[in-house]
């Protein structure tokens, strides 16, 4: 009965030691995976991300107003953001920049680590959806085609938001010290800018020797901007999960 007792006794250690061991190895990914590519916020690089919401909305008016001009028979003749069409644009990015900025500092003010990931998490977000919208609704107009041509688009981006959560949580994260150990990811974020910052001036240049029409013009700033909205969904995932895991787990 002793030996029984003993052999059982040992057994539920056995269990005990692998299941600890298993919970181990489960915070050292989650603790990987948190500190991939974090970078810390002091009080200069709050102030930079506070103006780098103006200098990006200041951007869009600009894209904007080029869409608006570009529907013109002289499509720079003219030309100005503080054009009448263009200034509720302008006093919008304005309103969202403040509103921004005072987001930012909110959440900076826990300095903690989950806080700092969190704002990164923030602005991908922003920049994504106001992305999206200005893909969407530029140009819309009131028909069947607009409509459920909007109602696709919106539903696509979301449905990406689905597909690389079930990636992150299937093969991601299982896999993140090898991903660590091999290289870089993809950098999705930077891409994405680089396509709406780059695809303006190569378009303007092709307008001006006419050989695109206004409204080719505008459907692949459209598309641009929604390409961009699509890929930064990584960087808006990876951002908030990893806030919430240094925020339960108390990583800093």
């Amino acid at each position: 009965m002793e030996r029984k007792n003993r052999k059982r006794t040992y057994k539920i250690l056995v269990l005990k030691g692998s299941i600890d061991d298993f919970k181990t190895y489960s915070y050292s990914k989650i603790k990987t995976f948190v500190n991939l590519r974090y970078l810390s916020m002091r009080i200069p690089d709050l102030i930079f991300k506070m103006l780098s919401y103006f200098a990006y909305n200041f951007l869009m008016v600009l894209i904007i107003t080029f869409q608006i001009f570009m529907m013109q028979v002289n499509p720079f003749e003219g030309f100005s953001v503080f054009d009448d069409r263009v200034v509720p644009f302008l006093i919008t990015a304005g309103i969202l920049s403040c509103i921004m900025s005072i987001v930012t500092v909110f959440i900076y003010h826990y300095k903690t680590k989950w806080s700092v990931i969190l704002n990164r998490g923030v602005t991908f977000f922003y920049v994504s959806i106001t992305m999206l919208l200005l893909s969407c609704f530029i140009e819309f107009k009131i028909t069947a085609f607009d409509v459920i041509y909007v109602i696709f688009k919106i539903a696509i981006y979301v449905l990406c938001y689905f597909i690389y959560v079930k990636y992150l949580f299937e093969k991601k994260l299982p896999k993140i010290d090898e991903i660590v150990y091999n290289g870089k990811p993809f950098p999705a974020g930077m891409i994405a800018v680089a396509l709406t910052i780059a695809i303006k001036p190569v378009i303007s240049l092709l307008g001006q020797n006419g050989v695109i029409s206004s409204v080719i013009f505008n459907d692949l700033i459209a598309l641009t901007e929604y390409i961009g909205a699509v890929c930064l969904i990584i960087n808006i995932i990876d951002a908030l999960v990893k806030a919430y895991y240094a925020k339960i787990y108390n990583i800093n």
